[in-house]
């Protein structure tokens, strides 16, 4: 696949700020402890893919939050109150990010991990539907190991309850080498999956 076949224009921007040296490269060591606050960066590769956890979640139709599906089998958001028969499958991915001085939980949004996979979450799940909570061995075994650039606008950061990791709560885009492709992680630390999947 040639370059320009996946070329991103946000791409031209990060270019041009590391030429002109306006970038900023940290260590994930040092963006633990700084009480620094603004746009940094990250070089690495993804450690690990944590698919203890279901890689998808469902989300509402007008403002792509989480909803809780009720036993009438209506979506009910719980940010905007949009009521709907209809949800939308969302990928849900954490992944730990490594580079020399240590590692660091990251949550990738939807638009990134379905760019980083390749397919959408309903082209994983297959015919066999919600019960597939567990992403594919040779999706994980491809995520492992891929170097990547994260740019990290950093607030501050939170601990995820369910597996006692610290989860940073910037905005997080990931460009890989080469090929442009940017990734944006959510927000906010990651909430359980809502709703009845029967």
């Amino acid at each position: 696949m040639a370059a320009n076949d996946v070329f991103d224009p946000e791409f031209q921007e990060i270019f041009e700020a590391f030429s002109q040296r306006t970038a900023q490269v940290l260590s994930v060591w040092y963006l633990k402890i700084t009480r620094m606050e603004g746009r940094f960066w990250l070089h690495g590769r993804v450690n690990a893919v944590d698919n203890d956890r279901d890689f998808w979640h469902l989300s509402c139709s007008m403002c792509a939050r989480r909803v809780w599906r009720g036993e009438d089998g209506l979506m009910t958001c719980v940010h905007c109150g949009f009521v709907n028969h209809n949800a939308i499958y969302r990928y849900s991915l954490e992944v730990e990010f490594r580079d020399e001085s240590g590692t660091a939980w990251l949550v990738l949004s939807h638009e990134a991990s379905t760019r980083l996979i390749g397919q959408s979450v309903d082209d994983v799940m297959g015919v066999q539907g919600e019960s597939v909570t567990r992403l594919p061995d040779w999706i994980v075994e491809d995520l492992e190991g891929r170097e990547a650039l994260f740019e990290v606008f950093k607030t501050d950061f939170a601990l995820n309850d369910r597996a006692q990791k610290h989860i940073y709560k910037s905005r997080i885009k990931t460009i890989l080498p080469l090929l442009g492709v940017t990734l944006k992680a959510r927000s906010r630390a990651p909430q359980k999956t809502y709703g009845d999947r029967s």
